[in-house]
């Protein structure tokens, strides 16, 4: 397997002409970045994806997008519990008066989170919090909690599959980081 400089290169953008197969593959700039100014840290990181996520001691292609949508899911449900909380009568709204109710039922912390959660979910202003509001402030939870970069820069890990095996051990990422 190529030592990792050598790798990262196959995945930056290149002309369509020459290798055009591998232009689904490309990766950005700030993620090459990112491993290449630590590659211990995306090691430790791949090796902690690798036992969380993998079998065997290995992980699939499939099993990384779960990581990754497990950890969208995560940031998701967690903003949309601290609002959801809220709806006293379960209608599906939090409006201004069960936030009102809510607040006076919390901590402190927990108040001025609400507060926050509720002024950026309620995006038409209109006082209330309603279902799609709730789902598109979960959905810019999950997008902030795991960005595109660093989806890009966690499926490289499978171009580390040195035996073409559709699965990477450990082993594998350090082989190809030159350890």
């Amino acid at each position: 397997m190529p030592a990792f400089p050598a790798l990262i290169a196959v995945f930056l953008p290149i002309a369509a002409d020459t290798r055009p197969d591998l232009a689904a593959f490309t990766i950005p700039e700030t993620a090459v970045r990112q491993v290449m100014d630590d590659p211990q840290r995306y090691f430790e990181d791949m090796t902690d994806l690798i036992a969380a996520y993998g079998v065997d001691g290995a992980i699939t292609a499939e099993q990384v997008d779960t990581s990754i949508a497990f950890e969208q899911a995560k940031a998701r449900s967690y903003v949309m519990s601290v609002l959801a909380g809220g709806d006293l009568n379960c209608d599906g709204v939090l409006s201004s008066d069960e936030l009102r109710r809510t607040k006076a039922a919390v901590s402190a912390s927990a108040r001025a989170k609400l507060q926050r959660s509720f002024v950026q979910a309620d995006v038409d202003g209109d006082g209330k919090v309603s279902a799609s509001e709730l789902a598109a402030y979960g959905q810019l939870a999950a997008d902030k909690a795991v960005s595109p970069t660093e989806i890009k820069t966690t499926k490289l890990v499978m171009a580390f599959d040195a035996n073409d095996d559709g699965k990477v051990t450990v082993d594998e990422v350090r082989k190809g980081l030159s350890f």
